[in-house]
């Protein structure tokens, strides 16, 4: 399970102050206090505790009535300037065609964005690279597309773990795995799932059944847990929750599978669908084999695309603010690209819950 550490305000100023040292802002002594708090924006308080942290780790000397000197200087030896490509890399499956509709948002505008700051955003698509063990496709492709920063999109535990270990800057777009301490950016999934969950024991569902692909995907992965999770604490009150894999993404496959699971015993009165397009499989599927949305069967999805909208009913879903996601990914590669380090690693954005048609009281009798 992924755990967040949460920084004190005042360690967190110590370490970037550190940084300025370690590379030269300062050299004798530092600013005044009022000037750092300002620049910081912080408050004098929460400044003087992160100075008292330094002075403890030996970095200043504090002095009442006298500037605050440096005793830990940057080094003298010479250093070789790292070039900037002014690139940016996003390494993703699949390519622009292929992708979903709220990935090219985000994209498009993290390249508007990227722009303004005269860097180029440079994409790279390949299945190659999303296969197990895959070091040496990584290390060619990073060798010849130089890059200051690495996006890594829809990625898996075996590329996400290859960057670190070879500290490349790189942040992944989505849910980092439970090993890996990249940075990261990604809508809060958990919560999205708890929502839904909890939209659909509203109405007396019971059995609930997550549609997702069989792939190794740590945010997949991250929505099972929080899904059984979920309907676990529920357990007292008759909630069950059923996880079905998907062989392929296929719409056969999602038809023939979702089907299949209402010919049980107990089959599930509502399916909480992660991919979008599996879920317009169903609604467009099942009614061809008796089987109403939502009067007979609820449905709710995870990232809405835009084709949702259209459809009548509308199924309950959730959109991506990706403008969001965007300004939060650039400012990160911009940060890392400079050779900076954020704090602030755990970057979860919340999904806006669109309301629609595909929930109801589900039927007491048995649908099949």
């Amino acid at each position: 399970m992924l755990r967040i550490k949460r920084l004190p305000l005042a360690v967190k100023v110590s370490h970037e102050i550190k940084q300025e040292i370690s590379r030269g802002a300062w050299r004798e002594i530092l600013p005044s206090e009022h000037k750092l708090s300002s620049e910081i924006g912080i408050s004098r308080t929460t400044l003087r505790r992160a100075l008292s942290l330094l002075e403890t780790e030996g970095w200043i000397q504090i002095q009442q009535g006298s500037p605050t000197r440096i005793v830990k200087k940057a080094p003298k030896t010479k250093r070789s300037k790292k070039t900037l490509s002014k690139n940016i890399g996003v390494l993703t499956p699949s390519s622009l065609s292929e992708m979903r509709h709220y990935s090219l948002f985000w994209i498009d505008e993290l390249r508007s964005i990227l722009h303004d700051f005269d860097y180029r955003l440079q994409m790279h698509h390949g299945r190659v690279y999303f296969r197990e063990h895959t070091g040496r496709s990584l290390s060619e492709l990073v060798k010849t597309h130089p890059a200051d920063c690495w996006i890594l999109a829809f990625s898996t535990p075996y590329i996400q773990s290859w960057f670190e270990a070879h500290n490349i800057p790189a942040i992944v777009s989505g849910y980092p795995a439970d090993e890996v301490e990249l940075p990261f950016v990604c809508t809060d999934s958990r919560a999205m799932v708890f929502h839904a969950i909890g939209q659909l024991t509203a109405k007396g569902h019971k059995n609930i059944a997550l549609i997702r692909e069989d792939l190794s995907s740590p945010g997949a992965n991250a929505m099972e847990d929080s899904f059984l999770d979920t309907c676990r604490k529920q357990a007292a009150r008759g909630i069950n929750g059923t996880v079905i894999k998907l062989r392929d993404d296929s719409p056969t496959t999602a038809k023939n599978t979702i089907l299949a699971s209402l010919k049980r015993s107990k089959p599930p009165t509502a399916f909480f669908i992660v991919n979008p397009l599996h879920s317009l499989t169903a609604l467009t599927s099942l009614p061809r084999r008796g089987f109403q949305i939502p009067e007979d069967i609820s449905i709710v999805t995870s990232y809405g695309d835009p084709s949702l909208t259209y459809l009548n009913p509308m199924p309950n879903h959730y959109a991506i603010p990706y403008v969001q996601l965007a300004k939060k990914l650039a400012d990160l590669a911009l940060k890392m690209s400079s050779g900076m380090y954020d704090f602030q690693k755990h970057n979860f954005i919340m999904p806006k819950p669109i309301k629609g048609q595909s929930i109801a009281v589900p039927k007491s009798s048995s649908l099949v």
